[in-house]
């Protein structure tokens, strides 16, 4: 299964930032709410590393304030974590969020996609042992035989 995220670029993160300065100064707290959501989203869904960590981060700040959204902060946590090539980490987030909200589809689609990447990190990492077996294998034959 090949993931489908969305991808977003630096104009729609730079976009999103001016709007959430511009609210944060002016809006409700309702406002600066929504806006935030959408600098976080934009972070996360964009291809630069520092800015889906940048995501991450605030994601884990708004969580641990709580409030109406934390599910989604939740899952937009989790999408950085696998992103960012963390999934073990991406996993225990996404299954605590699918034990809270087991109808969460968006979730249960980001659940399949870590199982998927470690499965492939898994193959890779008994592949690459191997490789190191045999040529050890190779050494000390030559070696002893040599």
């Amino acid at each position: 299964m090949g993931e489908s995220f969305p991808v977003v670029d630096h104009e729609v993160v730079a976009e999103c930032q001016s709007d959430y300065q511009r609210v944060f100064q002016k809006g409700t707290e309702e406002e600066i709410t929504a806006s935030l959501f959408r600098l976080v989203w934009a972070l996360v869904h964009c291809q630069e590393k520092v800015y889906i960590g940048r995501g991450y981060d605030m994601a884990k700040l708004q969580i641990s304030k709580g409030g109406d959204q934390v599910r989604e902060f939740k899952y937009l946590a989790a999408v950085a974590l696998h992103k960012l090539g963390r999934n073990i980490e991406a996993r225990r987030q996404v299954q605590e969020l699918l034990k809270e909200q087991p109808q969460f589809r968006q979730a249960e689609y980001l659940n399949s996609c870590v199982e998927e990447a470690l499965i492939k990190d898994g193959l890779i990492g008994v592949g690459a042992v191997g490789a190191v077996a045999a040529v050890a294998g190779g050494g000390l034959a030559f070696f002893f035989c040599g």
